[in-house]
Formats: structure tokens, C-alpha cells, sequence
């Protein structure tokens, strides 16, 4: 992979923390929207697809400055990123029955202070930070799965934020990803529409607002989105883990905004989040993904031409993982050797389940840190600057998350903070 192209790399899902590729930390609620997400129809009106879409010319590719003014930190209920600008990570979380967010500035010490609060479309169930309108501020990017639209906050760099605007998306949208897809130096997003069976793509201008969604057929209700350059070619392709059909499934970035039909690979059941990153250290992103009805992570390597090896699954918790209801996935270098561990929040069983990475693209049986509420969403950021990764979780108290925070002690073991 060259080096503009990791640049176009902009999910970095970990905070503050350098990576080498791209680092998913995410959380799952529930499946048991899909019933219902079958009866849905897509709307003509704000959607079109096509799994082959005709391709215009490629731009010339453009070298985006490094993270974080390009940067878009991603998760499904939680994100740490800067907000103030004062070199501290704050965080942001979802407030689903409020239909807020709740932004935490950081203090430094691994601590933050009471929560300034957004309001959000119905039913939040996604989140992002990213600079969408090139003014050096993280703005935030809210998915509305009540309203089917996707609200874009930005950012006054002082911790606060102007008034959501919307734009219309899919129905029973999950998850959301963002990345420079058409190489113009604006920030795109893509979204996964679960009732529709398709991933929408839409096109940033560079001040904020958004070009109508292009959708793309994928697999059955698909749940999570990720995305890195998986062939080398300078474009930035999407993988989705299509829940329904137990795959993940590949769209081909052209670098001018448009992707290539899918191509699939089998996974475990119910592939609920993804994350990507190097974990063999060959150059080439590997693919990570959390089996949700399995109660497994699930390693496919990267063969560097956009396809990728059959996975290798492991248990997300200790003993028998029957039960373990494994929630929330990160990926990230705990132990400061640049090998990503794998983190899984269980929320059957209270536990966060530490899978330690070798360099060499396996991963150790899963070590146990007991956690005091039912988990979901986690991302790593480095709360109290001490060079080592921490993680806030978000914990599910009926509708509400409320975060803890876990310092990591630089060896892969952890510290609750009161």
C-alpha cells in the first residue's frame, strides 16, 4: 500500500492513537430489527441502485494531508476525537432514548467533564467525527435510523456544535464509514442500509453538505461497514459484514466514487461489526470481523489484490463462549510493539475479552477483564497521555449509554476508573 493511500484511509476508529491502517471500534445492539427490516421497501425517490454503475473518468488521485484534519474516527455508539482543539481526546456518545449526543470534553488525566448535548434525528444508531467542511474542526456525522437519514454537526473546535442537517439515506440504516472515495479531498460517506440490502454512497462537496445517496447492492441486511485500500491501487475499497447471509462482502473502490459489484467471503454467524488493520505486518490490511451468534472474532488476511483468506475464528471470552453475546470490537497496538491486539466487549457475561496480536496474523486466546455494567460500544484513545491505549465503553442502561473508562497499563491489562 503507498503512502497517499493510507492517507485516504479515514476511519481510524482509535482516537488519537497513531495506526498504520485502519482501526475499527465499534458497538452492537440488537439484530431484532431484521423482521421488521424485510417488510420495507426502498425509496425511488432519495435512492438509486446499481451494482455496476457506469464509470467516468478517474481523477487525478490527490495526496491528502496525514490525520488528524482529514481524519474520520468511527464508531456505532461512541467516538473519541479533539473537539476543542486543545490536544486533549474528548468523547461523544449516543443517547438513544433522548435522541442526543453527549459530548465529554477530556480533562487529560483519563477523566471529563459533564456532557454539552446535541440533539439527533429519531432513533440514533451511528456515529462519526471528521473534518467535513475543511475548517480544521471535528464536526460529527449522527445516523438517524428512525428518520433514515444521516445528520451532519459541525463543529465550532471549541466543543460545541451547530445544529444537525440532514440528508436523506436507506431504510433501517446500522453503521457508517467515511473516506476521500472519489479523491477530491473531501470527505464521502458510506452507509449500510440493512431493509435495503445496500451500502449508500454519498459524496461530500467540502463545506459540509452532501451529494444525493448512490446505493449499491450488497448481501442480506447488511449491519457493519470498514474500509482501506485491500488491493493497492490508491482507491479506497468497502467491506460490509452482511449479517443475513454470514459474509463479508468486498466493493472495489475506482477512486472516483463509484465501486464494483461485491465479492463475498464466508464468515461466522451473524457478522455484526468489522474492523481492518496489518496484523501479519506484510503491508497488506487484513480484514477482522465479530461473529455476533457465533460468539467468535473472525481473521481474514489480506492477499493484497482485494481478496482475502478463509477465516480463522476465535472464541471472544474464556471456556465456553456459548452465552458471551459479544457486543463491541476495536483493534489496536495495546502494547506499543506494533502488533494489533484485538478487544471484544461481551455483554452476555460483563467482560471485555483481550485477544493480544503477534505480528504474524494469529491472535492469543482471549484474557478476561470484568467489567461492572452490560457493555457495548468501546473505542481506544490515549484519555490520560501516557502513551498507552485506553478504552472507553459504552454502557447499555435500557436506551442510555453511559461510558467508562479503562486506562491501559501499556502490556495489554487495564485499570476501571471509579
Amino acid at each position: 500500500m503507498n503512502k497517499a493511500s493510507q492517507q485516504q484511509i479515514l476511519s481510524l476508529g482509535m482516537g488519537l492513537i497513531p495506526c498504520l491502517l485502519l482501526v475499527g471500534c465499534s458497538g452492537f445492539n440488537s439484530l431484532s430489527s431484521s423482521s421488521e427490516a424485510k417488510n420495507s421497501t426502498l425509496s425511488a425517490a432519495s435512492t438509486s441502485i446499481s451494482s455496476t454503475p457506469t464509470t467516468p473518468s478517474v481523477p487525478t488521485t490527490t495526496t491528502l494531508p496525514p490525520p488528524p484534519p482529514k481524519a474520520a474516527l468511527k464508531n456505532s455508539a461512541l467516538v473519541s476525537a479533539d473537539f476543542d482543539n486543545d490536544g486533549v481526546p474528548d468523547l461523544a456518545v449516543l443517547d438513544i432514548s433522548g435522541q442526543q449526543i453527549d459530548i465529554m470534553s477530556g480533562n487529560g488525566d483519563g477523566t471529563f467533564n459533564p456532557p454539552v448535548k446535541m440533539n439527533t434525528g429519531a432513533t440514533p444508531d451511528g456515529l462519526l467525527a471528521g473534518d467535513f467542511n475543511q475548517d480544521g474542526n471535528q464536526d460529527l456525522v449522527v445516523l438517524n435510523a428512525g428518520d433514515n437519514t444521516v445528520g451532519i454537526l459541525l463543529g465550532n473546535g471549541d466543543g460545541t456544535f451547530q445544529n444537525q442537517v440532514t440528508s436523506p439515506i436507506g431504510h433501517v440504516a446500522s453503521d457508517l464509514i467515511a473516506g476521500d472515495f472519489n479523491n477530491d479531498g473531501n470527505l464521502d460517506i458510506a452507509v449500510v442500509n440493512g431493509a435495503d440490502g445496500t451500502v449508500g454512497i454519498l459524496l461530500g462537496n467540502g463545506d459540509g453538505t452532501f451529494q444525493p445517496q448512490k446505493a449499491y447492492k450488497v448481501g442480506q441486511f447488511p449491519f457493519a461497514i470498514s474500509a482501506a485500500d485491500l488491493n493497492g491501487d490508491g482507491a479506497i475499497d468497502l467491506i460490509v459484514a452482511n449479517s443475513g447471509d454470514n459474509t463479508v462482502g468486498v466493493l472495489l473502490g475506482r477512486g472516483d466514487g463509484t465501486f464494483s459489484a461485491q465479492t463475498t467471503f464466508a464468515v461466522g454467524k451473524a457478522p455484526s461489526r468489522i474492523a481492518v488493520a496489518d496484523l501479519n505486518r506484510d503491508g497488506k490490511p487484513d480484514v477482522i470481523v465479530l461473529n455476533s451468534a457465533s460468539n467468535t472474532v473472525g481473521v481474514l488476511l489480506g492477499n493484497g489484490d482485494g481478496t482475502l483468506t478463509s477465516q480463522v475464528s476465535y472464541a471472544t471470552t474464556q471456556g465456553s463462549a456459548v452465552g458471551s453475546n459479544p457486543t463491541g470490537l476495536c483493534v489496536t497496538d495495546l502494547q506499543g510493539n506494533g502488533n494489533f491486539s484485538v478487544l471484544v466487549t461481551n455483554s452476555g457475561n460483563s467482560t471485555l475479552g483481550v485477544l493480544l496480536g503477534n505480528g504474524r496474523g494469529t491472535l492469543a486466546a482471549a484474557t478476561m477483564t470484568a467489567l461492572s455494567a452490560t457493555p457495548d460500544a468501546i473505542v481506544s484513545s490515549d484519555f490520560n497521555q501516557d502513551g498507552s491505549a485506553d478504552m472507553a465503553i459504552a454502557n447499555l442502561n435500557g436506551n442510555v449509554l453511559n461510558p467508562s473508562i479503562l486506562l491501559g497499563q501499556g502490556n495489554g491489562a487495564f485499570q476501571l476508573q471509579p
